[in-house]
């Protein structure tokens, strides 16, 4: 009978993966497969990210996602620095998102650029004098976000044949 094996950190699992096959297939989306080794270097690189943007341990990440790769994406960088995900559901009303942000004191809110027929940069554009924890949000999707916005937002990096893009300094505000 094979050993269990003992992790006590999500992550340590996927660096113990890394280390062991680099280059097999942790997930496959939409006929793209994503190797451990690449699902490693993008969450160290939005790790990376939200350290330099000020944020640590205990610190509250909101994510409104769907069934992606950023969201596994966010949730690791997520586990790399320590910090808490909230998750927030693309069902969920104004009122909800209000009462789950303001109440678990969310520091960034994590959300696709626009899905189905949504445009979320719109729609927390909108209710951000109400979200008042928040003090940045992070996109995926479009690249041509509005740069009026008085959002303090940033582009993740999204996956695409190529394996995932690097966005670079896309922070705005």
């Amino acid at each position: 009978m094979n050993e269990p094996v003992r992790i006590d950190r999500v992550w340590m699992a996927l660096k113990r993966n890394v280390a062991q096959q680099p280059d097999r297939a942790a997930l496959i989306y939409q006929g793209l497969p994503i190797t451990f080794a690449e699902l490693d270097r993008g969450s160290d690189h939005l790790a990376c990210g939200l350290l330099d943007l000020g944020f640590s341990k205990g610190d509250r990440l909101g994510i409104l996602g769907l069934n992606q790769p950023e969201w596994l994406l966010a949730y690791l960088a997520a586990a790399k620095i320590g910090a808490i995900l909230v998750g927030l559901s693309v069902r969920y009303r104004e009122s909800e998102i209000d009462y789950i942000v303001n109440h678990a004191k969310v520091r960034a809110i994590i959300a696709p650029a626009v899905a189905n027929d949504m445009d979320y940069v719109a729609y927390f554009a909108g209710m951000s004098n109400r979200l008042p924890t928040v003090q940045r949000y992070f996109f995926t999707g479009s690249p041509d976000l509005p740069r009026g916005s008085a959002l303090k937002y940033c582009l993740l990096p999204r996956w695409t044949r190529r394996g995932l893009s690097e966005p670079g300094k896309h922070c705005l505000g």
